[in-house]
């Protein structure tokens, strides 16, 4: 037993040692593999990636644990955890999943290959894809399914497949419907829906009037909606939208627990925000009230409920318990923080609804304008953590998530810098680390905001960097200015000091001593090291080491490298020569068989003309065949993103725009093109905004003025041009057609109704409504806030709400007012207008005529059940006493008894009232159809001589037929 013991002792420790034999080492930018200490030839890699987990930098060492990803020379492989080279660094991608690699190469062929390198499926397949444990392969544009054998199973003739569970939901190419297949591809469901998905154990599969859950096993229809749009909310419920956008929820039993009848639903932790007629409620998910739906605002986080109404919020508890006194407003923070607003300062609430800051601090809130809330994360392995930083009005301090302070309000600004937090007094920065507290010794004038990975840029009279890790400085000391080239060439940012350009490596120490006018970025190219500079009057090409890699020197060499099939270069210009210049610094002209190049980043086809950008002297063109189409002589010279058309250029400081040498000529200071929208999503290219000496103005397509050369600033929006001059503004058509006179400090708002157009417009601080059509004010400027509304998009009818002081006012499109002055007034239905006066609501038509004085706590608008059906009347519900009736225009159709009213979807105006015992079937006059003790009810539909409702009870659904009387013809299960 002893030596057994001591022989699993030997060989643990065996094991230990051979983890620590081979590691990557990061140097330089690179990844090295190594042996006992020793560099493994050839194993030198731009990026490694682990296929256990991503890999952990420590002093940049890693472990070996596990298989490796490898990038080399821009290749991609995959290495073991010794060194031994699994799958050949020859790859574009390599993706891996289940314990086999999908590889592509630079083609966009793939193929599968085993964990141990053997080719499954050759590398000929494009677009291929897992689905469950078989691979989806595209011939053209249709796509079919093989095994992992190169077995097909399902021949390439499909738009699309998707794996769901053991089964396949493809979709046809034809018509865009789909089916279900199992691996035989034997039809499960035939192509009879336009979306199947899959949900807990079953299909989802919607059509156009409905959606069927069914279940694959035995192909049964388990549950019907009547919707005909459903989206997934995790593993636990369903959103339900019929075709008016009506949204309902049921769960993974495919039960409804919501009815389809609100306008939103927002699925919180605990349950549902919902929304219905501008409103907000909030329901668990066993459907019970929580907050009824009478809120302008509800949120939920952190098992608490923000309900706002007008001027008045509190914090609930889970139950809709008040759990905090009211306040102006409450927003959540984090952590079970909040900050709310009393009216006269900012208090910091915990999830108790009490004051979260301790007792003695309570002048730090005397005069408190804003708190502002920061997360702050430690790279270093400290839990993340939330930070508020709070202000008296004149001082910064810093609050931890206890309420504790970390830094007292002494500090005129504050921010926060990885794992430090830059704070400013008197004209001085200093950090302040979470453990270290004030470093003291690094005060400095000004800190950027601007993180370089784990250093801190200082910046002031020079710039400095600081190792936030550390706090140590750079050794290179003071500079004035540092070109950051992004995470892939982070060792390497070039630096400006004493006015000569060098690079320093992630030691922050000199790579390249500081002896260039301009350098460019350090790239790597093909292996090696490579970067433009500037030495007097000449450029060159050098590697890190600083060794010369150009024959020639050149008046300009592009900062920015091009990407030519695969190999880099960098475009330079020789006299009114445009050459290329690749990494071994030997001249390269293109050709037609070259596949394009890099313009601004995107490619340009290889039978279209190419046009070479440069970055900081004159631009030039070649065509494909290496021809000089353009010489280098424009300050700008751009192409259209579809490459066919040319776009703005600039010559001898002037712009113009299109082909330099037929379209608009180079005349301007400044130009710009306008467009106009067309349909969803396209638009048209109408003219340009630009500027000359005389001023700013508006040109067509060829160069006609629109609008004079004579303001300060042109706005183009939504088709209309907003003209600014002498600090007023005023309003011209895309034609040229002044519309409104300069005469408004502001726009707020431009209404177009067929061709009849409103301006939105403040004058003195106050608003107005100016008739661009009449030449006049619709509703003189004298107003503190005033809003349009439209209330049925079919029509143009529209009113204006105007707020003055503590009331406000309805007009209608006439200008004449047809509400006084109100408390409050909602924007609503196009037949009733609630208002709102001392805590209760009242009800208007849209005439102006006074329905009932304000006498209720709640007004609830009903509108027809299907946009096809239009009253005369108004129908809306009232409340009192937590009761609600029913109203058509003045004429009371029911009682105070109900807790609930909605409305029923049908052919005709029914509702549903819900009271203790029952729930009541009432129509627009006020009849009541039945009344049942029921668990719900909806309409079916209206025929002729009869009327079919649909009720559920004790979970079994009901059809009850009657006639126009209201008595019962039959009554049955469904």
């Amino acid at each position: 037993m002893k030596n057994i013991f001591l022989l699993s002792i030997l060989y643990l420790f065996s094991v230990q040692l051979n983890g620590q034999q081979h590691s990557l080492v990061q140097e330089n930018g690179y990844w090295k593999m190594v042996k006992d200490g020793q560099a493994i030839p050839g194993m030198k890699f731009e990026e490694v990636y682990s296929l256990c987990k991503q890999l952990i930098y420590n002093d940049k060492f890693v472990d070996l644990k596990c298989p490796i990803i490898v990038k080399k020379l821009n290749k991609k492989g995959v290495i073991s955890a010794k060194g031994k080279i699994i799958i050949p660094i020859k790859f574009n991608h390599i993706y891996y999943k289940d314990s086999i690699y999908i590889v592509e190469m630079n083609s966009g062929a793939r193929g599968v290959m085993d964990r141990n390198g053997l080719e499954l499926i050759p590398i000929k397949y494009k677009g291929l894809s897992p689905a469950g444990d078989c691979f989806i392969f595209r011939e053209g544009e249709a796509v079919g399914l093989m095994d992992k054998y190169e077995q097909v199973k399902i021949q390439p003739e499909y738009k699309n497949i998707v794996a769901a569970g053991n089964y396949f939901i493809v979709t046809n190419s034809i018509n865009r419907k789909q089916k279900i297949v199992n691996i035989k591809n034997e039809d499960v469901i035939g192509f009879k829906y336009k979306k199947i998905f899959y949900w807990n154990n079953h299909f989802v599969c919607s059509g156009r009037e409905k959606t069927d859950i069914i279940n694959p096993k035995t192909k049964e229809i388990v549950k019907t909606f009547p919707v005909s749009n459903i989206h997934k909310r995790g593993s636990d419920f369903l959103l339900l939208i019929d075709k008016e956008s009506k949204k309902g929820v049921c769960n993974s039993s495919f039960e409804l627990i919501l009815p389809i009848e609100y306008d939103e639903i927002t699925q919180k932790q605990e349950g549902f925000v919902i929304k219905r007629e501008n409103q907000y409620g909030f329901t668990d998910s066993l459907e019970n009230e929580i907050l009824p739906l009478e809120y302008e605002y509800i949120n939920y986080e952190s098992s608490r409920i923000i309900g706002g109404k007008p001027g008045i919020y509190q914090l609930y508890d889970k139950t809709g318990k008040p759990i905090s006194e009211k306040f102006s407003y409450i927003k959540y923070l984090f952590e079970n923080l909040y900050k709310a607003w009393d009216g006269k300062e900012w208090l910091l609430l915990n999830e108790l609804g009490q004051p979260f800051l301790p007792e003695k601090f309570p002048m730090v809130w005397e005069a408190v304008p804003d708190i502002f809330m920061a997360k702050n994360y430690h790279p270093t392995g400290r839990e993340e953590g939330h930070y508020v930083i709070v202000s008296d009005g004149k001082k910064f301090g810093l609050l931890d998530k206890k309420g504790s302070w970390l830094n007292a309000p002494e500090f005129e600004q504050m921010m926060f810098v990885n794992e430090y937090m830059a704070a400013g007094k008197k004209d001085r920065w200093y950090l302040i680390h979470y453990k270290k507290g004030v470093l003291e010794k690094f005060p400095f004038d000004e800190i950027d905001s601007e993180i370089i990975d784990d250093f801190v840029l200082i910046t002031g009279d020079y710039k400095y960097l600081i190792n936030t890790n550390t706090g140590e400085p750079s050794p290179i000391g003071g500079f004035e200015e540092i070109q950051y080239w992004g995470k892939n060439y982070k060792p390497f940012p070039s630096v400006k000091k004493d006015g000569k350009w060098g690079m320093i490596s992630d030691s922050l120490d000199w790579v390249i001593s500081p002896k260039y006018e301009e350098m460019g970025k350090l790239s790597l190219l093909n292996g090696r090291l490579v970067a433009p500079v500037r030495l007097e009057d000449k450029w060159m090409l050098i590697d890190w080491k600083e060794n010369q890699i150009t024959k020639n020197l050149y008046d300009y060499i592009s900062i920015g490298k091009k990407h030519v099939k695969n190999r880099y270069y960098y475009p330079a210009v020789l006299g009114k020569k445009i050459v290329l210049l690749d990494q071994d610094g030997m001249e390269f002209t293109p050709t037609e068989k070259d596949h394009g190049f890099f313009l601004q980043g995107r490619t340009v086809n290889q039978d279209k003309d190419k046009i070479f950008t440069f970055d900081k002297i004159k631009y030039g063109g070649l065509s494909g065949k290496g021809q000089v189409l353009y010489l280098p002589e424009y300050e700008q010279l751009d192409m259209e993103e579809d490459f066919k058309t040319f776009k703005m250029y600039t010559k001898n400081g002037k712009m113009g725009y299109g082909d330099p040498k037929k379209d608009i000529p180079p005349v301007y200071e400044n130009i710009q093109s306008f467009s106009k929208k067309i349909r969803y999503n396209k638009y048209e290219k109408t003219g340009y905004i630009a500027k000359k000496k005389s001023g700013i103005g508006a040109i067509d397509l060829r160069n006609r003025i629109l609008i004079p050369f004579e303001f300060e600033n042109i706005e183009y929006k939504d088709n209309f041009f907003l003209t600014f001059r002498n600090n007023k503004y005023g309003l011209y058509s895309e034609a040229g057609i002044q519309l409104m006179p300069q005469e408004a400090d502001f726009v707020e708002d431009i209404i177009m109704r067929d061709s009849w157009v409103y301006v939105k417009a403040v004058v003195d601080n106050l608003t107005g409504i100016y008739d661009c059509q009449k030449k006049d004010w619709l509703v003189q400027p004298r107003n503190e806030q005033v809003e349009f509304w439209f209330p049925n998009k079919q029509n143009n009818n529209f009113f204006i709400k105007i707020k003055n002081g503590d009331y406000e006012s309805v007009r209608d499109g006439t200008g004449k007012i047809i509400i006084p002055k109100e408390k409050h007034i909602i924007q609503s239905g196009e037949k009733v207008i609630p208002v709102y006066r001392n805590g209760k609501w009242g009800v208007y038509d849209t005439s102006g005529k006074k329905l009932y004085n304000p006498q209720f706590e709640k007004i609830k608008i009903i509108q027809p059940p299907s946009k096809k059906l239009q009253y005369k009347e108004a129908f809306w519900a009232g409340k009192k006493g937590g009761r609600f009736a029913f109203f058509k225009g003045e004429k009371q159709l029911t009682e105070f008894k109900y807790m609930k009213i909605n409305n029923m979807r049908g052919a005709d105006m029914f509702f549903k009232a819900i009271h203790e015992d029952a729930i009541d079937v009432v129509d627009g006059d006020g009849k009541v159809w039945f009344s049942k003790d029921i668990d719900g009810v909806e309409l079916a539909d209206r025929y002729k001589e009869k009327v079919i409702f649909g009720y559920i009870k004790n979970q079994v659904e009901y059809i009850l037929e009657m006639d126009k009387n209201g008595q019962i013809i039959k009554e049955e299960k469904y």
